[in-house]
């Protein structure tokens, strides 16, 4: 993934279209440029006072929906969304666009022809913050997260084919001590290697996301980008609060990608 040139830019939403779609972002390049384009259009047209050209702007931005879904292949469900932010018109997309018309934002942004594409969006008053999907941990916390859950698997599976052997063992009526304590000892690679391969996977398929959040923190003025976990500061803010239910789902698994900052 070619790292974007962000901006910070801050004002007011309006203009606001939202609608669902899917992208694929694991595997491709993530940036469905003719869905923005064609959602701009819708923008720039509800800019408009008359009821004819905002009830156009909305079939346009049904037309960049299915522009983007169309493209997709492997996809991840999002929301795309449209709005104005002064005189900027921005395209974006993350898994729930739960900000609203009137809220005061600061966003991470690129420049492109006719629009500016957002890669997070602040909300100062509750200090959430929407992430472009996937992202929320800077390079050196994505590989922190990275290094434990390959350990986390690697011992896994040790210590379940440890307790398969002992099985073995308990219910053989004549064991093999020396066959037994290969089998054991032969574990240890597999282990290394189930280690080995949930780092390179995370490493090959996710990293990139790593470093566009470390791109989007430092963009937004975050203290040390590279280390900021928001699931982590997401994780301790629910433990060290009593949240209403509403504020509670606004955070949840299914909101994706939403966090606290």
């Amino acid at each position: 993934m070619k790292q974007p040139t962000l901006i910070k830019i801050t004002g007011v939403i309006d203009n606001l279209q939202r609608w669902d779609g899917e992208e694929n972002f694991i595997m491709g390049s993530g940036t469905k440029a003719v869905g923005g384009v064609a959602a701009i259009s819708a923008a720039a047209g509800v800019t408009s006072a008359t009821a004819g050209v905002t009830s156009a702007a909305a079939g346009l931005a049904g037309a960049a929906a299915s522009a983007a879904i169309n493209t997709s292949d492997t996809e991840d469900p999002v929301e795309f969304f449209t709005c104005t932010l002064g005189d900027k018109k921005i395209f974006g997309r993350f898994g729930i666009v739960s900000f609203r018309k009137g809220d005061d934002v600061t966003m991470a942004v690129e420049e492109h022809a006719d629009y500016w594409e957002a890669y997070a969006v602040c909300r100062p008053k509750d200090r959430s913050i929407w992430m472009y999907p996937h992202c929320g941990r800077g390079i050196a916390a994505y590989w922190k997260m990275s290094v434990k859950l390959s350990l986390f698997a690697s011992i896994t599976m040790f210590v379940i084919m440890m307790a398969l052997m002992s099985l073995f063992f308990l219910f053989d009526h004549s064991p093999d001590w020396s066959r037994y304590f290969r089998m054991w000892i032969n574990f240890a690679p597999l282990s290394v290697s189930t280690l080995l391969t949930v780092f390179g996977v995370t490493a090959l398929v996710f990293a990139k996301f790593g470093r566009l959040s470390s791109t989007i923190f430092k963009t937004l003025g975050m203290n040390k980008p590279d280390h900021v976990d928001l699931p982590q500061y997401l994780k301790a803010y629910i433990k060290n609060n009593t949240l209403s239910d509403p504020e509670r789902r606004k955070y949840d698994f299914y909101s994706r990608w939403v966090y606290r900052y």
